[in-house]
């Protein structure tokens, strides 16, 4: 993946350079399906444990990161989920990340699965968003036991730069505002913000 072919393609702007990413990348993942778009500057690291769905987008500056997990596949993107500019996903140890069809996340969002994490279908990501990244201290615990999974159902909307920490579940078609931090699980249909966030009403 370093070699010359792969840094020019990389590198290479317009249509010739997404005609060569879409014809050589595929090759360097665990399966790709059709159709997937690949920007300029995406970094791979581990792609042999990454599985990508058909139309998927992966634009500029975009990073998927399975090099430091353990199992494989590590990332999966179903069909039609689109990452958007400077976006890390990354897997590690026992973490598993799984987004789910139609997803989208615009730029600059960080996902971190250190232990499973899945985003549902149709969810609508906003910029500057953190999922699962937390510090020790910030672990959601049940009954003084670590929360492993992070699930954010079908249908949710997170705002501008919220935060979910590790081992929270988000109910589906619930709406996450702005600026929230999400330190415990929210159910489904509801409007929730703030720091940390709680159920402002019902939809």
């Amino acid at each position: 993946m370093n070699g010359p072919l792969f840094r020019f393609a990389r590198w290479c702007p317009g249509a010739l350079g997404l005609w060569l990413r879409q014809r050589l990348f595929p090759s360097y993942f665990k399966t790709c399906g059709r159709k997937v778009l690949f920007g300029r500057f995406v970094e791979l690291v581990g792609p042999e444990k990454i599985e990508l769905g058909s139309r998927v987008v992966l634009t500029n500056g975009v990073v998927l990161d399975a090099g430091r997990a353990m199992a494989s596949p590590a990332i999966i993107l179903e069909d039609s989920v689109f990452i958007g500019t400077g976006s890390v996903l990354s897997a590690e140890g026992q973490g598993t990340l799984t987004i789910r069809a139609g997803a989208n996340f615009s730029s600059l969002c960080r996902v971190r699965a250190s232990a499973p994490l899945e985003v549902g279908r149709n969810c609508l990501v906003a910029a500057y968003c953190e999922l699962g990244d937390g510090t020790p201290e910030e672990e959601v615990r049940d009954q003084g036991e670590l929360k492993r999974e992070t699930t954010v159902a079908e249908g949710c909307w997170l705002g501008v730069r919220m935060r979910l920490l590790p081992g929270v579940t988000v109910g589906h078609d619930t709406i996450v505002g702005a600026h929230a931090v999400v330190t415990t699980d929210l159910p489904s249909y509801v409007v929730a913000v703030g720091n940390p966030a709680a159920v402002l009403r019902k939809r």
